[in-house]
């Protein structure tokens, strides 16, 4: 019996130990062994625990571009690993701007994203928007936006964007677009992956601006913009349009670009 007690004793000892090991583990070491550089994320200065640590900047590199995100911290709730979920909560600054986000990524191949929330120029991300026919200036902000991502596509989209302080930059001035709001969302589907919607809710300006972005799951995608302008446009300005997309119909310019990321 002495024997027993000895070997249960020894045993929730050593689990102890390597709880304890494990809790204390440094963030750089799990970093590291996660090869995270292969899925493109890039951590520098990172401090703290595996669980609850930080990095100094985390460069996320895509085919066209590098993102920035400056004072990185995460905290990863230990409960949900019992359940077979990775969860954590994550800040940062990108463009000067806060950002805050939960994410989860379960055993089955499930990630969700959820209160999502960033501000940010157009100009730190600009090499993704080369293929744009004209240059557009302006403060992006990301709302609430919450989504969840299984087998390479989106199951669940909820969320708004603002554009404010939209410039385009035309042959023969910059144009004072105004602010946009935009509602993301899933198109509604027939049992197959449902496309992506960005549709304009709410313009505040003088060209009567809608907008309306259909992303399938091929990464695909259709924008289609409107103008109405009001009679406050120069006809100067009106006449370039028409250069640019065409005739009015009924007095809406449209404009159509396809492309894919």
């Amino acid at each position: 019996m002495r024997g027993f007690l000895s070997r249960r004793v020894l045993l929730a000892a050593l689990l102890l130990f390597l709880v304890l090991l494990l809790l204390t583990a440094p963030a750089r070491v799990l970093v590291t062994s996660l090869g995270l550089h292969r899925a493109g994320l890039y951590f520098h200065g990172v401090s703290g625990r595996w669980h609850e640590g930080e990095s100094r900047e985390l460069q996320i590199h895509t085919p066209s571009a590098a993102v920035r995100l400056a004072d990185v911290r995460w905290d990863l709730k230990l409960s949900q690993l019992f359940l077979g979920r990775f969860a954590a909560e994550f800040t940062a600054r990108f463009s000067e701007q806060p950002v805050a986000v939960n994410v989860s990524h379960s055993l089955f191949g499930e990630t969700r994203v959820n209160g999502l929330t960033v501000g940010f120029s157009l100009l730190e991300i600009k090499p993704l928007l080369r293929d744009l026919l004209i240059p557009l200036d302006g403060f992006v902000r990301i709302e609430d936006l919450s989504f969840s991502y299984s087998n390479s596509w989106f199951t669940f989209l909820q969320g708004r964007v603002q554009l404010r302080s939209l410039l385009a930059s035309l042959p023969a001035a910059d144009i004072d677009i105004g602010d946009l709001l935009l509602e993301l969302k899933l198109a509604e589907s027939d049992g197959r992956k449902a496309p992506l919607l960005a549709e304009s809710i709410d313009y505040q300006g003088r060209y009567g601006i809608d907008v309306n972005l259909r992303m399938q799951p091929n990464r695909s995608y259709t924008l289609t913009l409107g103008s109405r302008p009001d009679d406050t446009v120069p006809t100067t300005l009106v006449q370039q349009m028409g250069m640019l997309f065409g005739p009015p119909l009924n007095g809406r310019h449209q404009f159509i670009h396809t492309g894919r990321l």
